[in-house]
């Protein structure tokens, strides 16, 4: 029975069982008085029947397979340590809530994570150089948030496909099926990247929630080849149950140099309603939305610093109406003149 209750937690996990000895649990004993900070279980029989009684409501980090690290990885992939579980009893704004401030615990818990991929970034822009953004369906918003719009600046080479974001009719022409069916084609990331000159002073974005994008995924294995740092931003609780569309198993998290967690749920949606099957409201925006502005401002402090401050898109009831327009022009300007150089190919040999 118990040896069935330990499977039942790899399954759950999304792992096979040759994996599951990777996995670690900070589990213990609630004392009888009140909740109190969860310990190491001592025994392994009770260490394994708590895996299993609170695998969902208990607060607890989470160590990813080996599979997920990498030499270059410099953050290690971390489960969000106290999540809450949605609780359908609960009105279902005051879940929202509760999910939002989780998240955001989480995000501000990867600082160090944070300004590693700012410094990655903004060494990119101080060397005229740029970083390359990229997100397939619902994952495009983490790049359109970086750049352009108000409070964001030049530096950054949005790379949105319509073929897999513009599926608004959801069905008929560019619906969600293709979109979805697109994604996941081999050798599509090669194709887009075909476009531009890239080199080793780039860096890379990679936006994909569950981590298993084909296209997100060959997209990291193309931009390493060329020694550009990959930073990949996931939902790791996400992940670690969604399985990989790739021939070998690998995620993205694989071919990334910098994991940042979102702080989603399994799942994504994360509001349990009475009599509703599956939960709603997702959270992998607002965490994608912070982290992506919080590398933002970082960056921008570093480029002040080092005496090219960016070309920031002010809005007019800020700074007034001609000089928004003299920003805004100056910072299109710029854009067009450091993405020139990614299509600045060798002529070819006559």
């Amino acid at each position: 029975m118990l040896g069935r209750r330990r499977r039942l937690v790899g399954q759950r996990a999304g792992l096979s069982s040759s994996k599951q000895q990777h996995v670690r649990l900070n589990l213990g004993e609630r004392l009888r008085e009140g909740p109190r900070p969860w310990v190491r279980a001592k025994e392994s029989r009770v260490h394994s029947m708590k895996m299993l009684l609170a695998w969902r409501s208990t607060p607890r980090t989470y160590e990813l397979p080996s599979q997920f690290h990498r030499p270059r990885l410099v953050a290690k992939a971390t489960l969000m340590s106290a999540i809450p579980e949605s609780d359908s009893s609960r009105a279902p704004i005051d879940q929202w809530f509760d999910l939002s401030r989780a998240i955001l615990e989480r995000v501000a818990e990867q600082r160090e994570a944070i300004e590693t991929a700012a410094k990655w970034f903004a060494d990119s822009i101080l060397a005229d150089r740029v970083v390359h953004l990229f997100g397939a369906g619902h994952s495009r918003i983490m790049v359109e948030e970086m750049w352009p719009r108000y409070g964001s600046f030049p530096g950054f080479n949005p790379i949105v496909e319509l073929s897999m974001t513009f599926h608004h009719p959801v069905v008929g022409c560019n619906g969600q099926r293709q979109a979805m069916f697109i994604e996941h084609c081999p050798g599509l990331a090669e194709r887009i990247l075909r476009n531009f000159v890239i080199t080793d002073q780039d860096s890379a974005l990679l936006v994909s929630s569950s981590g298993g994008s084909r296209v997100a995924i060959e997209m990291a294995e193309q931009f390493r080849a060329r020694g550009v740092r990959v930073v990949a931003m996931v939902s790791t609780r996400h992940a670690a149950t969604s399985p990989s569309r790739m021939p070998d198993g690998k995620r993205l998290m694989d071919h990334a140099d910098l994991v940042l967690d979102t702080g989603a749920p399994e799942g994504d949606a994360g509001v349990s309603i009475d009599g509703l099957e599956a939960p709603v409201a997702p959270g992998s925006t607002i965490g994608g939305c912070l982290l992506v502005n919080a590398i933002k401002a970082e960056v921008a402090a570093r480029l002040t610093a080092a005496g090219k401050p960016p070309l920031v898109l002010a809005a007019s009831n800020v700074v007034g109406s001609e000089r928004a327009t003299e920003m805004f022009e100056a910072a299109y300007d710029e854009h067009a003149r450091r993405v020139a150089r990614l299509f600045a190919h060798p002529t070819p040999p006559s």
